[in-house]
């Protein structure tokens, strides 16, 4: 037994051990770097950074380097320079440690005139509440090329049967039989535009349905368009041209088509069949040749949401996630909640929302910059003016945060990492939050090594010189 232990000792201290892990460490960090650049950063802290194996290396490398320290006992004058090398080395690995453990990696949205103290992260939970309190569950985080697979939480008798990493909310509207007011729902299109140059022609179509008054207007290329039940008020778009489809009797199919440009244009009846309008209507009063098609009608309907991928499904740009439990056939977003049956007559609220922290202080966006480069709309440059704000106290005033200049207070430092923005709404700027405290270890561990390699080269030389 002493023999193997010894075997084992000497090769752990061996230079052969450490080529081996080196290699491996190598191989590793020029995976992670290939999957960086060919997807982005979560995909290789998936795989790589955050793997179980890669911190089996890590901790393969710590082991080597301090065997091989100890190993050498009883230490000598001549030792230094070797030491601070090897000493260099762990206080890297442990400043790694630190920074993995008890470090922060978030991002935060704030909206152009805004303020925001909310740091979100990639990690998601399940939360629900119920008579017996409230419980999160971890969804774990995949990403897209990755086959999930299927898990359940006892808890709330639900099964998490789909994940979706990065989504796009879809609304659909089905049959509702509701016992009072229906709530129709039309699918409309738009197609046409003007014919003078510059020639642009519409195909959008989209959902109104007089359930909700966000869904009981649309935009559809130049045209607001809204739809009214039986007994909807008028709701004005206040932009023009506008055209106000008005359900004439409480489940019927006769429909008023009224046209707004100034003031009413034009105004038509039409009958509308449940699998769509007979035929689409022209409408001429709008200065340029467009028509009004209803593909489809639900009389009484009751809206859906489903969940899609993103056609980005990588990078900052791509959407947040969203995931799927059965029986309950219910799709969570991001951000949304729901509600699910538990058992008999128990009931539970649930929603899919990402980890967050509390700052103690606010960062206020009073200005998002972005340049273009000249004849495009390809962002050359963009960055976010901003005031730090504790309580009232404005602690930190007018600092712009930009890709090369970062904002740094109280160990926490803000990245300019994306932007948003959104027809008829101000900009989002998204920031990166990183509070890192194994920095400092990782700096001296870094001096230490280099100092330490520099004085071993040195002697070395010194020592040529002296034979010669």
């Amino acid at each position: 037994m002493r023999n193997v232990g010894t075997i084992l000792w000497k090769w752990v201290c061996s230079l052969k051990s450490a080529v081996v892990v080196m290699c491996a460490l190598t191989v590793s960090l020029i995976v992670a770097t290939v999957l960086e650049s060919v997807y982005d950063t979560p995909t290789a802290q998936y795989h790589v950074y955050q793997s179980g194996w890669f911190y089996g290396i890590l901790t393969l490398l710590g082991i080597n380097i301090l065997c091989v320290a100890l190993d050498r006992l009883p230490w000598k004058r001549n030792h230094v320079e070797f030491l601070m090398a090897h000493a260099g080395i762990l206080l890297l690995l442990v400043g790694s440690y630190v920074t993995m453990k008890f470090g922060i990696d978030g991002m935060m949205e704030v909206e152009e005139g805004g303020s925001s103290n909310i740091v979100e992260f990639q990690k998601n939970f399940l939360v629900s509440a119920s008579e017996k309190g409230r419980q999160k569950y971890e969804i774990p985080w995949s990403p897209p090329h990755v086959s999930f697979k299927p898990f359940a939480i006892p808890d709330l008798g639900v099964v998490v049967s789909k994940w979706i990493p990065h989504a796009e909310r879809s609304l659909t509207y089905e049959y509702a039989e509701s016992k009072g007011d229906p709530k129709p729902a039309l699918r409309v299109k738009l197609q046409g535009g003007p014919n003078a140059p510059p020639v642009m022609k519409l195909g959008a179509d989209t959902w109104l349905w007089s359930g909700d008054l966000s869904r009981q207007i649309a935009r559809l290329g130049p045209v607001n368009v809204t739809l009214r039940a039986a007994r909807g008020p008028v709701q004005d778009p206040g932009m023009r041209p506008w055209i106000d489809i008005h359900q004439l009797s409480s489940r019927g199919t006769q429909f008023e088509v009224s046209v707004y440009r100034e003031k009413l244009v034009e105004r038509k009846k039409i009958t509308i069949k449940e699998s769509g309008a007979s035929e689409s209507l022209a409408l001429k009063s709008l200065k340029f040749e467009i028509s009004l098609s209803i593909l489809e009608f639900v009389p009484d309907a009751k809206e859906t949401v489903s969940y899609e991928p993103s056609q980005t499904q990588y990078g900052t740009s791509a959407p947040p996630g969203a995931i799927y439990l059965e029986p309950a056939r219910l799709w969570l977003g991001l951000g949304d909640r729901g509600q699910v049956n538990v058992s008999g007559n128990e009931s539970a609220w649930v929603a899919f929302v990402p980890e967050r922290m509390i700052l103690p202080f606010e960062i206020s966006l009073h200005q998002f910059l972005i340049e273009y480069y000249q004849g495009s709309r390809d962002p050359k440059g963009y960055a976010s003016r901003v005031d730090l704000m504790r309580g009232k106290e404005q602690v930190i005033a007018n600092h712009t945060i930009s890709m090369n200049e970062p904002l740094s207070y109280r160990g926490y430092t803000f990245y300019q990492a994306s932007y948003r923005t959104d027809e008829g709404a101000p900009p989002v700027t998204v920031l990166s939050v990183n509070r890192d405290p194994g920095r400092s270890m990782k700096y001296s561990g870094s001096a230490l090594l280099v100092l330490g390699s520099v004085a071993l080269f040195l002697r070395k030389v010194r020592k040529k010189k002296s034979n010669g």
